[in-house]
């Protein structure tokens, strides 16, 4: 009589991890086809906008990253 509560039990939770696995897999291909539609449209326009302006002025101002160490491990102003 346990056992069969037990196996029970067992079975519910694997049927609820499966039910999990099967809706984590469609919100992964949802999530896939919204991000592929998002780079073909970013693709098209960039490829557009470089075909229409002959010349394009990009700057990009990349600056190191710095990080603050106290000089005795603790701040104080």
């Amino acid at each position: 009589m346990l056992n069969e509560i037990y196996k029970g039990k067992e079975k519910q939770k694997k049927k609820d991890f499966e039910l999990i696995s099967i809706l984590l897999f469609s919100v992964k291909q949802v999530a896939y086809s919204t991000y592929t539609d998002v780079k073909h449209r970013s693709y098209i326009l960039m490829k557009h906008n470089i075909e229409k302006i002959k010349v394009l002025d990009i700057y990009i101002d990349i600056q190191s990253s710095y990080f603050l160490l106290p000089e005795n491990g603790i701040y104080k102003e």
